[in-house]
């Protein structure tokens, strides 16, 4: 009597293996199967397979990046962009180990400045940086998300102003009312005022006081010269009159006149004389 021979199998596969062909048999699933064969005696020879299957891993990664720090190296890929990729890897059974990678790239950001100050304000503190004259700037700065954000900087300076006034009176025009002061000499002064620009603008005055003029005249006439003509006055007595007149810088000139009028003298005489 040959016995009927029995044998057992154990094999392990991964899942991308399925399905699997053993003995005519295909076979889609883990698993104990069964197969009768005929021995090289003819009689029956009867196989157990245990089926052992690796499934196949799947993981995911989302990795948020730096537009800087494009391209990226995953997995032996250069990715220059954000989007979903996938690499396909041998697990430590040896199986498919599939990682799909979803990437997201922050953008590098960045803005422009436009700022005007005035001269007076340099040096100007911008970003840790004292800048000291107009020009265009950069600054590079980490944003909310970790990534460069470049700001740049036009810098506009409106100068300070300066003028200078030369200016001319008359002392009966004193007190001189300039820029809210009141000026009772002559001499120099500065205000500083605020131009269109809004920045200072420095005024210095040069006041010259011309004095007035005054003169004294002591006129004596007789009196039949009256009425005495003076300074476009018509004078019919002594005393002491005043004119006040312009003078070749164009301020008064005050001209005090003493009038002294001799009379005229009449007198009588009374003479006898032998015929």
């Amino acid at each position: 009597v040959n016995p009927n021979v029995t044998s057992t199998q154990n094999i392990t596969i991964c899942q991308n293996s399925l399905p699997y062909s053993w003995n005519s048999q295909s076979i889609t699933a883990a698993g104990t199967y069964q197969a009768t064969l005929t021995n090289v005696n003819g009689c029956d020879s009867s196989v157990t397979l245990t089926l052992n299957v690796n499934p196949n891993v799947t993981s995911t990664q989302i990795i948020t990046i730096c537009q800087g720090a494009l391209p990226y190296s995953w997995n032996t890929q250069s990715l220059t962009a954000a989007g979903t990729y996938q690499a396909t890897l041998t697990n430590v059974n040896g199986c498919d180990s599939t990682v799909t990678l979803t990437l997201n790239v922050n953008p590098n950001v960045t803005s422009t400045q436009n700022i005007t100050i005035c001269q007076n304000s340099l040096p100007y503190s911008w970003n840790s940086q004292s800048l000291t004259t107009a020009g265009t700037y950069l600054a590079t700065l980490t944003n909310i998300n970790g990534c460069d954000s470049t700001v740049t900087l036009i810098l506009n300076v409106n100068p300070n102003v300066t003028s200078t006034q030369n200016i001319t009176i008359c002392q009966n025009s004193l007190p001189y009312s300039w820029n809210s002061q009141s000026l009772t000499a002559a001499g120099t002064y500065q205000v500083t005022l605020q131009n269109a620009n809004s920045c200072d603008s420095t005024i210095t005055l040069t006041l010259n006081v011309n004095p007035n003029v005054t003169s004294t005249q002591t006129i004596i006439i007789c009196q039949g010269a009256l009425p005495y003509s003076w300074n476009s006055q018509s004078l019919t007595a002594a005393g002491t009159y005043q004119a006040r007149l312009t003078n070749a810088n164009g301020c008064d000139s005050t001209v005090t006149l003493h009038l002294v009028v001799n009379p005229n003298v009449t007198a009588t005489e009374n003479i006898t004389i032998c015929e």
